[in-house]
């Protein structure tokens, strides 16, 4: 009778962690990448309770929401050879997470690809242009505060060719 009794408790707790290790749940604003030995098996983009061959495939959760990214600020020189401050950010988001997992791996990487990508398009774009260019978006002429301002400047103004 106890041996049958200790038999039952250890198929019964064998089985409730075969059972917390088959399941997983996902989050709303987040979506699982599942992995078998390392290779991406799917993806799973509701929210919601799933299964999964437990000890073999293993969960990867990402973020489906937009995550930010923030550049270091840095000192930039411009066509016309004058230096701007320049601090950028930008939103981004995982839409494939499979094709994610394949081309970065990690978040980290993706960070450092981020980092790269996006200062040297900065970079590219504020040495391409002419400071009254790159700060400005629009070409409509400049409206000084006051008639002083505006007669003193007459002659010396940047001419705006992009805006």
């Amino acid at each position: 009778m106890k041996i049958a009794s200790v038999a039952a408790i250890v198929a019964v707790s064998l089985a409730l962690i075969l059972l917390a290790a088959s399941a997983y749940v996902v989050p709303e604003g987040q979506q699982v990448l599942i992995t078998q030995f390392g290779d991406p098996v799917r993806e799973v983009t509701d929210a919601g309770l799933y299964w999964k061959i437990p000890f073999i495939q293993e969960v990867h959760r990402l973020d489906k929401r937009l995550l930010p990214w923030d550049g270091d600020p840095q000192n930039m020189p411009t066509k016309d050879k004058r230096l701007i401050d320049i601090d950028v950010w930008a939103r981004w988001r995982i839409v494939k997470p499979i094709k994610f997992y394949i081309v970065n791996g990690t978040m980290s990487v993706a960070q450092k690809r981020l980092d790269e990508t996006v200062d040297s398009a900065v970079r590219l774009v504020i040495a391409n242009n002419a400071l009254i260019d790159a700060v400005r978006t629009t070409n409509t002429p400049l409206i000084y505060e006051s008639a002083e301002l505006s007669e003193d400047l007459i002659g010396r103004q940047d001419q705006i060719t992009t805006g």
